[in-house]
């Protein structure tokens, strides 16, 4: 059987060493370094998870469909190709670095042993199919712990493992709407969602969580088994529902939407000011006494109207037309550092090209360049047999100051977009927003850390690696290309 050649092969090999190097073959120490993750997930829940653990100097496989690939592969524009021609999309790219990608089909037998190998030896598989989508292909919790008992097997649905909604398909939209996400954002007239797919994101990041967990109680328990994590959309949309949801269970009632102004703080909103808006963020007496000093209106914290946050809040129309009143004179770089030079919590409203280009998000080196065809490519080689040596590197330079690395960056990230016919983005590299995780003993951040990333994978870019690793040789890899079972 295909399966019993696998392992036989593997046997043979030295597969274990999972750590992230850089180009010159120097460790670097991540706080994740020896974890290997198995990821059949797709669009953005599972692949956002598995892409913090890839951030964190784990070993990410993510297994993807042949000729398609990921959902979000085709999800654009804008798309993006190498001088190769390989194709990608700034969706994909967004959840997938630190990844390395094997095209393959699941449905034929030789493309599940394929998988069940890559589990034997990992420590997670995560997944995002429908209900009972995977056991048809033995690929199910059930069949995979019998292979590895030890694995940490994490689903994430739309609505559960069980439940008449089960069955049912779950996206992001659908959710913020189902779970009550929708009703409290947007105007008291117009309903919206939330800008970016916060439901998926924010089950991705519970499903880490659980994950994390798992494997640490995997670890103190005597006999080292996993465990099955269950995570649903829905259920995540409910439990941030946070205050809303609290206020509702204390009154029985609903939320109303209230724009950008807060249900329970006041001023809590987005004000106009000459030449656009601004935002401010009030949370006690203090503050609003040092805002209206500084818009002239010493006497209105006095107000019986304003002398508290419940009276403001209940006399917020009135508060806000005072407020606006005055931010109107101002344009809002002024009257945000005459705001912000008093302790008031302020900003300006920023456009995307602003975040990128602020002057803290270049200084916490938080935009990383990741060059689409460098060594760096195939650089956390599961056969790395150096690496064992260096476990206990804890990378020394990894707290030095940054500074000297942000003063090359003290220009805007200026740069020449240049598209072909098609549209499409031609580069050499891929700017990413980094982790936003900063750690003293396994920094991330540091220069030569941010070159040991890997850059979104293309579909199938590392098929030939990862099957030469699980022991085929070349003539065996021919053959399952030849008969379209991996590419």
């Amino acid at each position: 059987m295909f399966l019993n050649k696998l392992i036989k092969k593997q046997n043979k090999q030295n597969i274990l060493n999972y750590c992230t190097i850089n180009n010159n073959n120097n460790f670097i120490s991540k706080p994740l370094n020896g974890f290997k993750i198995l990821d059949l997930s797709r669009v953005l829940a599972g692949p956002y998870a598995t892409q913090i653990f890839g951030d964190l100097g784990a070993e990410v496989i993510k297994v993807e469909n042949v000729g398609k690939g990921d959902d979000t592969r085709q999800f654009g524009p804008p798309f993006y190709v190498d001088e190769q021609g390989r194709k990608g999309s700034a969706y994909f790219s967004c959840a997938n670095r630190n990844k390395k990608s094997i095209a393959l089909d699941i449905s034929s037998r030789e493309g599940q042993d394929i998988v069940y190998s890559l589990a034997k030896e990992s420590d997670v598989f995560i997944e995002n199919f429908k209900v009972g989508g995977l056991k048809k292909y033995g690929l199910d919790y059930e069949s995979i712990k019998k292979i590895n008992p030890s694995i940490v097997y994490c689903s994430i649905t739309g609505f559960g493992q069980d439940g008449e909604y089960s069955k049912l398909p779950g996206y992001d939209f659908s959710v913020q709407a189902m779970g009550g996400l929708i009703s409290i954002t947007g105007d008291k007239e117009n309903p919206y969602k939330c800008g970016v797919a916060i439901v998926d994101m924010m089950t991705g990041l519970y499903a880490n969580v659980a994950i994390q967990a798992a494997l640490h109680h995997r670890e103190k328990s005597k006999d080292k088994k996993g465990q099955y994590i269950d995570v649903s959309l829905l259920d995540v949309q409910t439990s941030f529902l946070a205050n809303h949801g609290s206020s509702y269970l204390v009154t029985g009632k609903n939320s109303e939407r209230v724009g950008n102004s807060h249900p329970s703080i006041s001023p809590y909103d987005s004000l106009k000011t000459k030449d656009g808006f601004m935002v401010v963020a009030i949370g006690n007496n203090s503050q609003f006494q040092s805002m209206c000093n500084v818009l002239d209106l010493i006497d209105l914290p006095s107000n019986p109207s304003f002398s508290s946050n419940p009276l403001r809040v209940k006399n917020r129309k009135q508060l806000l037309s005072i407020l606006t009143n005055k931010t109107l004179n101002f344009n809002t770089d002024d009257i945000v550092k005459l705001l912000g030079d008093s302790n008031v919590p302020c900003s300006p409203i920023n456009s995307i090209d602003k975040v990128v280009n602020h002057k803290q998000i270049k200084h916490r080196n938080m935009i990383w360049n990741l060059p689409l065809n460098s060594n760096n490519n195939s650089n956390n080689n599961l056969n790395n047999n150096n690496s064992n040596n260096n476990l206990n590197n804890n990378n020394n330079n990894n707290n030095n100051n940054n500074n000297n690395y942000n003063s090359n960056n003290n220009n805007n990230l200026i740069k020449e977009y240049i598209q072909n016919d098609k549209g499409e983005y031609i580069m050499d590299s891929i700017d990413l927003i980094g982790n936003p995780i900063h750690f003293s003993e396994t920094n991330i951040h540091t220069p030569s850390s941010i070159k040991s990333n890997i850059p979104p994978p293309f579909l199938g870019q590392h098929t030939d690696e990862i099957l030469k690793n699980l022991g085929l040789n070349e003539k065996e890899i021919s053959k399952l290309k030849n008969d379209n079972i991996v590419q």
